[in-house]
C-alpha cells in the first residue's frame, strides 16, 4: 500500500503496532485524533496537513520524511522526542502545542509561522541561516537557551514570550531581526557577548523583558519603535555610537531609568520616554525635535539639556511634575500642551520662540514670569491655570497676535491673564496696537509700555 487516504484512521483510539513499509503518501487527517502506540513509515517523504492533529503517537519512525505540512502534529500531547533526520521544511503550526521537548532536525532549512509555538523545549540549536517563520517558537515557556551560530535572519516574534529565555548565542557578524523577536523574554543584559555585533535593534525586539537591567551595545546605530518598552528594570544604557532618532515608544515605561544621554540623536519621537517615572536627567546635545508625549509622565524629570531643540512637540513634557527649569534657546515652536501640568516649573527660557500653542503652559501653577521677545502668535488658553503668573513680557519689535482667550477664568475670578495685579509688558510703540487688538483688548488694563532703553536693561 503506497497511498493512505484522508481520515483513514481518524478517531481510532486503540491502534498499537502499525507499519506501512511502502507508503509514500498520507493524505490529510489520516490519524486525526487517533491513538497509536507504534507507527513505522520508512518510505514516507511528506507528512500532509493535519495528519496527526490531536493524535497520541507513542513512537514514530519516519526517517525519510523531508517535508511536514501545516498543522501536521498540532496539539499532539504525547509528542516528546521524535527524530526527523532528513526534514528540510516545516509548515505553519506544524507542531503547535505539540509538547515536543527535543529538537532533532539536523537538516532543517525552512520554518514557517508558529511551527513550534508552545512546545516544551528547554534548549535549541538552530543551524539554518534563516529562521524565517513569524512566531516560530512563540510562547515556548520552558525554553532557556538558544544557539543560532549561522543565523542571518530571524522572523517576527520568533521567540516572543518565551518567558525563561535568557541565553542566546549568535554569530559574530550582524544578523537581521524582524519585529518583537525576544519580546517578553527573561534577559537581564543585552550585550555583544550574546548578540554579536548588531548595528540595528528591531521594533519591539526586547519589549516587556521585565528583568532586563543593562543594555550595552557599542555597535548599535539604530533602535526601532518600542524596542525596550515596558522593560521595568532597565537602569543602564551604553549606546555610544547611536545616531538615529529615538523612535515611537522606544523606552516607554522603563521606570528604572534615571539618566539618559544621546549626544548624536537629532530627533526624539512620540512616547519615546513616556512614563519613565524614575527618569531624572536627560541629555540630547544635538536633538532638534521632540514629538507627541515624548517625556509625558516622567514625574521625576528635573534636568533636560537639549540646547538645539527647534520644535517642542505636543504634550512633550506633560505631567513632568518635578521639572522646574526649561531652557531651549533655539526653540521656535512650543506645541499644544507641551508643558501642561508641570506644576514645579518656575523658570522658562525661550528667547527665540515664535509660536506658543493652545494649553502650552496650562496648569503650570508655579510660574510667575514669562518672556517671549520674538513671539508672533499665542493660541488660546496657552496659560490656562497659571494662577500666579504676574509678568508677561512681549518685548519684541513685532506685534504678537493672540488667537482666542489666553486663559479660562477660574470659578469666581475675573477672566484675566495675569491675575488682578499682574502686568503685560510691551514696547511703547506697540502699546496702542495691543490694547485695541482682538482678544488682547480684554486685558487692556494690564498692559504696561516700556521704552527701548527700559527693555535693554531687562
Amino acid at each position: 500500500m503506497k497511498e493512505i487516504h484522508s481520515s483513514a484512521f481518524a478517531y481510532c483510539k486503540k491502534l498499537e503496532n502499525v507499519c506501512f513499509p511502502a507508503a509514500t503518501s498520507l493524505s490529510g487527517r489520516v490519524f486525526y485524533h487517533a491513538n497509536v502506540s507504534n507507527l513505522t513509515l520508512p518510505a514516507l517523504s511528506r507528512i500532509d496537513i493535519y495528519t496527526f492533529y490531536s493524535a497520541s503517537i507513542g513512537y514514530l519512525d519516519a526517517p525519510n520524511v523531508v517535508s511536514i505540512a501545516n498543522n501536521a502534529f498540532a496539539n499532539c500531547s504525547s509528542v516528546k522526542a521524535y527524530s526527523f533526520p532528513n526534514v528540510e521544511y516545516i509548515g505553519n503550526s506544524a507542531f503547535y502545542s505539540a509538547k515536543l521537548s527535543v529538537f532533532n532536525f539536523p537538516k532543517l532549512k525552512n520554518i514557517r509561522n508558529y511551527a513550534f509555538a508552545n512546545c516544551d523545549f528547554s534548549s535549541l540549536e538552530l543551524l539554518m541561516s534563516s529562521i524565517g517563520g513569524d512566531y516560530a517558537f512563540y510562547y515556548c515557556s520552558k525554553l532557556v537557551s538558544v544557539s543560532m551560530p549561522n543565523a542571518t535572519y530571524v522572523g517576527a516574534n520568533a521567540f516572543a514570550f518565551c518567558s525563561l529565555l535568557s541565553i542566546v548565542h549568535m554569530p559574530e557578524g550582524d544578523c537581521i531581526f524582524s519585529t518583537g523577536v525576544f519580546a517578553g523574554c527573561n534577559f537581564s543584559i543585552v550585550s555583544p557577548e550574546q548578540f554579536g555585533r548588531l548595528t540595528s535593534i528591531s521594533p519591539g525586539m526586547f519589549r516587556s523583558n521585565e528583568k532586563l537591567k543593562i543594555v550595552s551595545m557599542p555597535t548599535v546605530t539604530r533602535i526601532g519603535s518600542e524596542a525596550f518598552s515596558h522593560c521595568y528594570s532597565l537602569s543602564e544604557l551604553y549606546l555610544p555610537n547611536y545616531s538615529d532618532g529615538i523612535h515611537y515608544g522606544t523606552f516607554s515605561e522603563c521606570s528604572a531609568l534615571s539618566e539618559v544621554s544621546f549626544p548624536l540623536v537629532s530627533k526624539v519621537d512620540q512616547y519615546a520616554f513616556y512614563k519613565c517615572t524614575g527618569l531624572r536627567r536627560a541629555y540630547f546635545e544635538n536633538a532638534k525635535y521632540t514629538s507627541y508625549y515624548t517625556f509625558c509622565g516622567c514625574s521625576n524629570l528635573s534636568v533636560i539639556y537639549a540646547p538645539r531643540i527647534e520644535i517642542i512637540g505636543p504634550q512633550t513634557f506633560m505631567s513632568c511634575t518635578a521639572l522646574s527649569n526649561a531652557s531651549f534657546p533655539n526653540a521656535s515652536l512650543v506645541s499644544a500642551s507641551a508643558f501642561l501640568g508641570c506644576i514645579s516649573l518656575e523658570d522658562v527660557y525661550l528667547p527665540n520662540v515664535q509660536i506658543i500653542s493652545s494649553y502650552a503652559f496650562s496648569g503650570c501653577s508655579n510660574l510667575t514670569k514669562l518672556s517671549f521677545p520674538r513671539a508672533s502668535l499665542i493660541y488660546g488658553n496657552a496659560f490656562n491655570g497659571c494662577y500666579y503668573l504676574e509678568s508677561l513680557y512681549l518685548i519684541g519689535s513685532s506685534f504678537c497676535r493672540l488667537s482666542g482667550s489666553i486663559a479660562q477664568a477660574p470659578i469666581g475670578a475675573y477672566h484675566d491673564l495675569v491675575g488682578h495685579e499682574g502686568s503685560i509688558y510691551v514696547p511703547a510703540e506697540l502699546y496702542d496696537t495691543y490694547i485695541s487688538a482682538s482678544y488682547w483688548s480684554a486685558y487692556a488694563a494690564h498692559f504696561v509700555s516700556l521704552t527701548q532703553e527700559e527693555i535693554s536693561t531687562l
